[in-house]
């Protein structure tokens, strides 16, 4: 089990507060909450069950907490999350390189989805054996 990140992100005017954390290896989701004023605004869960086995684990766990996290934060401060506003979810229909994990938030151009960096870990432990 990974080290959580916690964020206070003044967007507004108002605080929200963005914590991600690792489920381990019982339960192996990294989610992503949004609270604000003790509310959830909005939560965002990827399974990484498909690579328990990896001997890259931990590693691939980490970056995935960081993009995750990352994709959040900016997706809040963009907005997507403000009363009224388009989700996450309706923009990434438009997005080809939103990641494929349940509830993704959009990437950024050009930057690795999740799915890519779970792949990228894994080629690089079986270009090793």
């Amino acid at each position: 089990m990974q080290l959580g990140f916690n964020n206070n992100i003044l967007h507004n005017d108002e605080v929200y507060h963005v914590q991600t954390e690792d489920g381990g290896k019982k339960t192996p989701v990294v989610t992503t909450t949004i609270f604000k004023e003790g509310r959830i605004v909005a939560s965002k869960k990827t399974n990484y069950g498909i690579i328990l086995k990896s001997e890259k684990l931990d590693t691939v766990v980490k970056e995935i907490m960081r993009k995750q996290h990352s994709a959040v934060i900016k997706d809040l401060e963009k907005g997507f999350f403000d009363e009224g506003s388009r989700t996450p979810s309706e923009e990434k229909k438009k997005t080809p390189t939103a990641g494929k994990s349940e509830d993704a938030p959009l990437s950024s151009e050009g930057e690795k989805g999740i799915d890519d960096i779970i792949l990228e870990y894994l080629s690089i432990g079986d270009k090793k054996k």
